[in-house]
């Protein structure tokens, strides 16, 4: 129930706060300022990393098991009061509050639906491949590196501080570059990224090296996270004011929900079913990353134009 709400929670809040920068941005920095948006997951996922490693080397491990952990949780508290006077004190966008007064009408909340199904599909299915790998590469690379590899628990923690870290400039990088060369450019880029990254991903891990599985997890999250740079945009000026919203949220959590959660489920059965070798995932990512191509191939690059 909680992990729902969280859910719910996360498909009004990223949407949301990635359309209220962009209809407030400038036609040609609207990348960049999604982007903005979007780098806030990495910059928190090496924050709270660094966080849980400052109390764990000052605090014995009984104090950090018994109350220590309770700091950052309740911390967090402080985050959502910030947030929530944020959104309360920002004005709506000029380009919803035009939409509000021409509409005869509100659209019914799923009218989406009947107005544009394609394009909402496409789009689902577009952001699938960074949905889905995102997953194989983090969650399902830790377990392999630690379970079937053997290696120590305790790499995983620095191994991913450095690949998010990494990550952020990726984003900043797809946003940026989206608002020069279009959103459907850095989007390609991002999955010929992706699509190294799954390649080489087993044989690199297979080398139990530190620096080598931190370059090939590093790349991953960078193309991931340059794609999430340009995907606001993208996703946004796709549709109409009155549908920017609705149509953007579903889009992403839809592709989140369909190619995303199952995916270190399927990776764990491909790995058993193929005795221990992971050509299965492999070839179930790029296959992943050949419906994203299409997807991408048949939507328009809308870059730049009025929001009204």
């Amino acid at each position: 129930m909680l992990r729902f709400l969280q859910g719910v929670g996360l498909g009004g809040e990223a949407t949301g706060s990635q359309l209220l920068a962009m209809e407030h941005a400038p036609d040609n920095r609207r990348g960049l300022y999604g982007a903005l948006m979007a780098i806030g997951s990495p910059i928190s996922q090496v924050l709270a990393s660094l966080t849980l490693a400052g109390l764990a080397a000052v605090l014995s491990k009984e104090d950090f098991n018994e109350w220590g952990w309770r700091i950052p949780f309740l911390a967090s508290f402080l985050l959502i009061g910030v947030g929530f006077y944020i959104r309360r004190s920002v004005e709506e966008t000029p380009v919803f509050v035009k939409s509000q007064k021409v509409a005869a009408e509100k659209p019914r909340a799923l009218a989406i639906l009947q107005a544009h199904p394609k394009t909402l599909a496409l789009l689902v299915m577009s952001w699938g491949a960074s949905a889905a790998i995102f997953y194989i590469c983090v969650t399902f690379a830790i377990y392999y590196l630690t379970g079937p590899l053997g290696l120590d628990r305790s790499i995983s923690f620095s191994l991913l501080i450095v690949a998010n870290g990494v990550s952020i400039f990726g984003g900043l990088l797809g946003g940026h570059l989206s608002d020069k060369i279009g959103r459907k450019k850095v989007l390609s880029i991002g999955l010929f990224l992706l699509l190294i990254a799954t390649v080489l991903l087993f044989p690199v891990l297979g080398l139990k090296n530190w620096f080598a599985s931190a370059a090939i997890i590093s790349l991953a999250l960078f193309a991931i996270q340059m794609n999430a740079g340009a995907q606001p945009a993208f996703f946004a000026e796709s549709f109409p004011t009155n549908f920017r919203f609705t149509g953007s949220a579903l889009g992403y959590t839809c592709s989140t929900m369909i190619f995303a959660a199952p995916a270190p489920f399927i990776a764990t059965y491909l790995l058993g079913a193929f005795g221990g070798d992971p050509i299965g995932i492999v070839f179930y990512g790029l296959a992943i990353i050949a419906i994203s191509a299409f997807a991408l191939w048949r939507l328009p690059d809308q870059r730049g134009i009025p929001f009204e």
